[in-house]
């Protein structure tokens, strides 16, 4: 079973219980800025380190780089 109408699922039950303890979309929206914002460096710093990992594999999955590594421990 696919996970995506689960997650919208979620996402209206979570809707209808903040709309019953009284929560508007608005203050919602604002809230979830404020964490956002909060874990921003953090977040960046997954992305890149992910990039850097991304860029390394690659290059060793590279043909060219796999033969130069080569020839430059041959003596």
């Amino acid at each position: 079973m696919p996970a995506e109408p689960l997650i919208v699922l979620a996402a209206v039950v979570s809707g209808i219980q903040a709309g019953i303890l009284g929560y508007s979309y608005a203050e919602i929206m604002k809230e979830i800025a404020t964490k956002i914002s909060k874990v921003w460096g953090a977040l960046l710093i997954l992305v890149i380190v992910g990039f850097m990992i991304g860029i390394m594999d690659a290059w060793r999955h590279n043909t060219y780089a796999y033969i130069f590594r080569i020839e430059i421990m041959l003596p």
